[in-house]
């Protein structure tokens, strides 16, 4: 009588790396924030083994193995920090888990706004309300935005520049403006990708 005695599972991983297929990147790091909330995972196992994936305590399912290659694409997951895990099962019942990896969902953008109120450095006032007039050709506008964002400033379809954010806060002044009426956003895009627009100011100049 033969007997294989196996008491122990092949070395297992899951990459470091995470697989997405919205926002700025097609993958991140280990410990990145993306806007993408179906997250792919990659790695290896004894070939014959069971591969689960977990989320924290959470059993999200199980992954597909190929050889000794595996992959699992997750559900929609939360906005929220998430821990990630490999639980292997060999073909006899040993049992190993991976080391963590780790992500940020981060599906929508903090609400940012383009104040209604225009410096202006020339004519009787040092500022115009949205809708006012004014005969100074270059007009500041402020506003706020999520921290690591970038703010980029239009007029009507026309994009004029990008705005200096410090910390939470916006600014911009114009170059030199025609004389008519212009119409002023902030479309504000943050650190992953997640893209929104303010509500629009007015003026003629």
């Amino acid at each position: 009588v033969t007997a294989n005695i196996d008491n122990g599972v092949n070395p297992a991983t899951i990459d470091s790396t995470l697989v997405t297929n919205t926002g700025l990147a097609s993958s991140i790091a280990s410990g990145g924030a993306t806007r993408d909330n179906t997250l792919g995972m990659t790695g290896t196992a004894e070939a014959g083994s069971t591969v689960r994936i977990y989320d924290g305590g959470i059993l999200l399912g199980n992954a597909t193995l190929a050889g000794t290659n595996w992959s699992y694409t997750t559900a929609a997951l939360s906005d929220a920090a998430h821990t990630f895990t490999a639980v292997i099962t060999d073909a006899v019942g040993n049992i190993v888990t991976t080391a963590a990896v780790t992500a940020i969902i981060d599906t929508g953008v903090t609400p940012a706004t383009l104040s209604s109120t225009i410096a202006t450095d020339t004519g009787f006032t040092t500022a115009i309300t949205s809708g006012g007039t004014t005969k100074d050709t270059t007009l500041g506008l402020t506003g706020t935005a999520e921290a690591g964002s970038t703010v980029q400033i239009y007029d009507g379809a026309s994009l004029l520049g990008t705005a200096t954010l410090t910390g939470t806060s916006w600014s911009y002044t114009t170059a030199a403006l025609s004389a008519a009426a212009h119409t002023f956003t902030a479309l504000i895009t943050d650190a992953v990708g997640n893209v929104v627009t303010t509500s629009a100011v007015t003026t003629t100049i």
